[in-house]
């Protein structure tokens, strides 16, 4: 496994992926995150849920700066299962 993120940059990449969601964040060397990207969410489906989606995606993006760690703390309760990405 290389040592990079799919951005490019030094550091890792984690995806939470289910039947309904995809979302990756990459995490510089230091467990920082330095993107997360809302691939797909379950609120994609009916635009009526635009707004809710909107929400969730700010509130995910809101973590870029913070560790890997108390991003995962906080949205393990819906997106319980993160793994490595091989790069």
């Amino acid at each position: 496994m290389k040592d990079s993120t799919q951005s490019g940059k030094k550091g890792k990449s984690y995806a939470h992926e289910s039947q309904f969601d995809l979302i990756r964040v990459d995490t510089d060397e230091n467990g920082t995150i330095i993107l997360v990207e809302v691939i797909k969410l379950v609120w994609d489906r009916d635009e009526k849920n635009r707004k809710i989606k909107e929400t969730i995606v700010e509130k995910l993006k809101s973590y870029e700066g913070e560790s890997f760690d108390k991003f995962k703390k906080a949205v393990t309760p819906v997106y319980g299962t993160w793994k490595e990405l091989d790069q």
